[in-house]
């Protein structure tokens, strides 16, 4: 093996090695700010919750659970139409996520748009069949498209799951 050779694939090694640590602190620095913006989140500091979750997607734009950070973020600050829109990304990235659905059908739900609200329910029951909380989501739904046969079904449903959940069977 010649002296050139030996030297290329050095450099081709470090090179390798930097662009691996690069990744590593990236992700590091990506997680920390998703870390903050949950604490900040969760102490109702939805302005520093915002902009650290900001910092995680530019760093990461394709992570899903940062989306759906952000979706959270955008419901409690009353930006619905922002909060669809981090929902959709979310589910985008990752799209067998049961409760990025759920919230993604709550979102249309919570803004009239019913008929929207069908799908991603139907999705979060796809992806989690146990989920009670989509059953009821969904019969919510086709109670308010007047389909009263079909929202009936899912209710029960949800409350044969979840049988101790007192307000579901005042639902019924």
């Amino acid at each position: 093996m010649s002296r050139k050779t030996i030297n290329l694939f050095v450099v081709l090694l470090a090179s390798i090695f930097i662009t691996f640590s690069v990744m590593a602190e990236e992700t590091e620095e990506t997680a920390e700010h998703y870390r903050l913006g949950k604490t900040y989140y969760e102490e109702g500091r939805l302005g520093d919750a915002l902009s650290e979750t900001e910092k995680a997607l530019e760093l990461e734009p394709k992570k899903a659970e940062s989306y759906f950070l952000l979706g959270q973020i955008y419901a409690a600050m009353g930006k619905h139409e922002e909060e669809i829109e981090a929902y959709e990304k979310a589910v985008k990235y990752e799209k067998k996520r049961a409760e990025f659905h759920l919230a993604l059908g709550e979102a249309y739900f919570h803004v009239g748009e019913y008929k929207e609200s069908v799908k991603p329910f139907k999705k979060a029951i796809k992806y989690d069949s146990g989920m009670a909380r989509a059953y009821m989501a969904l019969g919510r739904a086709y109670f308010a498209l007047r389909d009263f046969d079909s929202a009936l079904e899912e209710m029960e449903k949800a409350v044969e799951m979840d049988k101790e959940n007192a307000d579901w069977h005042k639902t019924l």
